[in-house]
């Protein structure tokens, strides 16, 4: 089990690595980073940053779930997963009843994970990643 909380800031340039990382072979979207709040981070019982996740709630308080990276060394943990969990409960927290990803097509795990808590894919976009939806 991982320790899910805010980022802080001093962990800012380690979630920045990850992403870079996760994203190595698509420098298109490792150039697009940005942080939103509240960006989530899965903590290790040594303090090292095992994964983080980011989300946006917009006015008609749509969660749009972004970024969910886990450490290459430490996919098949369950982080992914404890993750998403966080960012639903965080966002129903603030009212959201509606929760929007985009996923690549090949990430096979991602899908798994938000299958597993309701979502269904509903269209491919034009960049070929597919929308997921869950409403309540």
């Amino acid at each position: 089990m991982y320790d899910i909380r805010p980022m802080r800031p001093d962990e800012e340039a380690e979630v920045r690595r990850l992403f870079r990382l996760a994203h190595s072979r698509r420098p298109d979207q490792a150039k697009q980073f940005y942080f939103l709040n509240p960006t989530l981070v899965a903590v290790r019982s040594d303090g090292k940053i095992a994964g983080h996740a980011s989300m946006a709630v917009d006015n008609q308080m749509v969660c749009w779930l972004r970024d969910t990276v886990v450490n290459p060394r430490m996919q098949g943990q369950g982080i992914g997963g404890q993750l998403m969990d966080a960012r639903i409960a965080v966002a129903t927290e603030l009212g959201c009843r509606v929760f929007i990803g985009a996923v690549d097509p090949d990430n096979t795990p991602m899908q798994q994970i938000l299958q597993r808590r309701g979502f269904h894919a509903c269209q491919t976009m034009h960049d070929g990643r597919q929308l997921w939806v869950r409403s309540e």
